[in-house]
Formats: structure tokens, sequence, C-alpha cells
């Protein structure tokens, strides 16, 4: 089964949730005319390409709002530029491509040093109180096993969608690793 990992990442602003399996972009799309097939495709500049692969699903939009939802990744062109098939729309800085390919397993673990709270949910506004609230990890123990949210252990069939999943953080810079299994 495959995996698929962002690696360490970091709470980029304590109180402003961010998804677990998406990239910022980090500059404005440009639309190219044709990919000689007569689609669309776009550049897209983005924090990191690692979490994606040729051939994936992918959605874009602000927080809150997928805007885009119907991407295919056609080229990985380099480790901040990717080529997308299908999006209607130019995308701007503050919103963020996440992966849309279905996977049956989520898992999210600290990481050693952190001092903070890590919140996961299903909203762009999870934190402590919200009602999209499903986990809250706390900083790990000198000597204690490291936590862990790995909430589907048992529902090996059940489809994720990657984009449903936002954390955010007490302390920035807190660390943390998010992974997904396929089917």
């Amino acid at each position: 089964m495959p995996f698929r990992t962002l690696g360490a990442q970091a709470i980029a602003a304590a109180g402003t949730a961010q998804p677990l399996f998406a990239t910022a972009i980090t500059a404005k799309s440009v639309m190219n005319s044709s990919s000689g097939f007569g689609i669309a495709l776009s550049t897209v500049t983005v924090t990191s390409t690692s979490l994606f692969r040729k051939g994936d699903m992918v959605s874009a939009g602000a927080p809150g709002s997928i805007t885009d939802s119907g991407g295919v990744v056609f080229q990985i062109v380099s480790s901040t530029v990717m080529t997308v098939q299908g999006f209607n729309l130019t995308h701007s800085v503050g919103e963020y491509v996440y992966l849309a390919t279905q996977f049956n397993k989520v898992w999210v673990q600290v990481m050693i040093g952190n001092t903070g709270s890590l919140y996961i949910g299903t909203a762009h506004t999870v934190s402590a109180t919200d009602l999209s609230l499903i986990y809250a990890l706390q900083a790990p123990a000198a000597t204690a096993q490291l936590p862990e949210f790995m909430p589907n252990r048992t529902m090996e069939n059940a489809a994720i969608q990657p984009s449903e999943y936002w954390i955010d953080g007490t302390v920035t810079g807190d660390k943390f690793v998010a992974v997904l299994e396929g089917f």
C-alpha cells in the first residue's frame, strides 16, 4: 500500500489552522492555453510538491472554500512547481492545493520537543473548542511514547478525503508528522 507524507511539518502560526494534506500556493498560478491535447494546463508554484505524484487528483482554494476541484497532476516540474490539468480558475497566494485522491488510513504523531497541544479537526476553524475538533494531541512527556492519532485502525475499507483534515496548535513551530496510506 502506498504511503504519502510531507515529512515533518510545523505549526506555522498558533491559533491558525492549516490543512494536514495540502501545500500553500506561493505565487499566482498561470493558466496555459492548451496541453497539446486540447485541455488547459495550469502552472502552480507551491511550498512543496513532495506530497503529490503524477496522476493525483487535486483541488484548490482558500481555507474553507475549495473552489476548483477538477484537477489532475500532469507533471511535477520541481520541488516547488507542478503542472495541473483541468483547473478552471487562477489561484493565488493564500490558497492551497489539496490532495483529493482518496485513502483509507490516516496517522498523525507529534514530535519530540513539542511543548504545546495539537488539535485535529474537519474544518479550517479547528481549535480546542471548535465543533470540528476530533482529536487533541498533548505535548509528549520526556519518557512517554509519543502521542498519535490513528482513528481508523478498524476501518480498513473506509474512504478518507485528505482535504477534510486540518490541524492547529498552541505553540508556533511545534512539529508533527502526518501520513496517509492508500488502498
